[in-house]
């Protein structure tokens, strides 16, 4: 599960797409995530490739975002994503 929400005000820019080596960090945690994880599920911004859980009530914090992403786990079981 990956949790790309929040607004970013401290560090003013998107995190999820600051660069390391030349690739996205998004695509960096996507490329290590799939290699030792299954199902994967992004919960936040739709930034990664993997199948999204969207949160109830945005802002809330990384807890109702972990639930969200619990949920939609269960419903992506058995599949391979996008």
């Amino acid at each position: 599960m990956v949790l790309t929400g929040g607004a970013s005000r401290r560090m003013g820019t998107e995190k999820t797409l600051i660069p390391i080596d030349g690739e996205a960090c998004i695509t960096r945690i996507e490329q290590a995530l799939r290699a030792v994880a299954f199902p994967c599920i992004e919960v936040g911004a739709g930034r990664s490739n993997f199948p999204a859980a969207v949160e109830p009530a945005p802002g809330c914090g990384p807890l109702t975002a972990i639930a969200a992403g619990t949920t939609g786990i269960a419903g992506t079981t058995g599949t391979t994503g996008t």
